[in-house]
């Protein structure tokens, strides 16, 4: 594992297997691999695979919901710019505050 504050923020763009479990004709057969999208911090990585995690720890570096996806089905890979979000502007404590949806 890399040191916890050397995570890269990082999208993969990769191959998933897909199946089917309908029985038919194989001429009629409509089959393909699926492209999925994965956004995680780069916690890992060896010869045959990327570890990515959903989520990490602000201050202990502890990481949760790993990914594992295999080096070979990976098609496009790009690390992130974390850039800060904009504070809201102040409101009055009698302004109406809008719904969330």
């Amino acid at each position: 594992m890399q040191p916890k504050n050397e995570y890269v923020l990082c999208y993969v763009e990769w191959l998933d297997h897909t199946s089917d479990n309908d029985w038919g004709d194989l001429k009629n057969l409509v089959l393909a691999p699926a492209t999925c999208k994965s956004v995680g911090w780069l916690v890992k990585e060896d010869n045959e695979a990327i570890y990515l995690a959903a989520g990490r720890g602000a201050d202990d570096g502890d990481v949760t919901a790993i990914q594992c996806i295999i080096k070979g089905c990976i098609l496009r890979t790009e690390p992130l710019i974390i850039k800060p979000l904009k504070k809201p502007k102040k409101r009055k404590m009698d302004e109406e505050v809008p719904p969330v949806l």
